[in-house]
């Protein structure tokens, strides 16, 4: 069960995702939108304690969570790439 603490935090980084998407000068569907929060939410999930608190109100929080997730991302394509190549 997630305390209530920790139930804000992730509403928190969730809302300020969304909110941030939301803002762009494009559109984006909703779908996305959501996916994308809850991705850069995992990826705040897995930062230390100390790395999420010094960043839960910083303004470069969604800027170092959607850089990792990038760069996640493109571990992964190179993983998925690497296995396709050797047939």
């Amino acid at each position: 069960m997630i305390k209530t603490n920790q139930l804000a935090i992730k509403k928190y980084v969730i809302n300020k995702a969304k909110r941030t998407y939301v803002k762009a000068h494009v559109t984006i569907p909703k779908k996305v939108i959501n996916g994308m929060a809850n991705a850069l939410y995992k990826e705040f999930q897995e930062l230390s304690e100390n790395e999420q608190s010094n960043l839960l109100f910083s303004d470069e929080l969604l800027l170092i969570l959607t850089q990792k997730h990038v760069e996640r991302m493109e571990r992964e394509f190179q993983i998925n790439n690497f296995e396709g190549e050797e047939e």
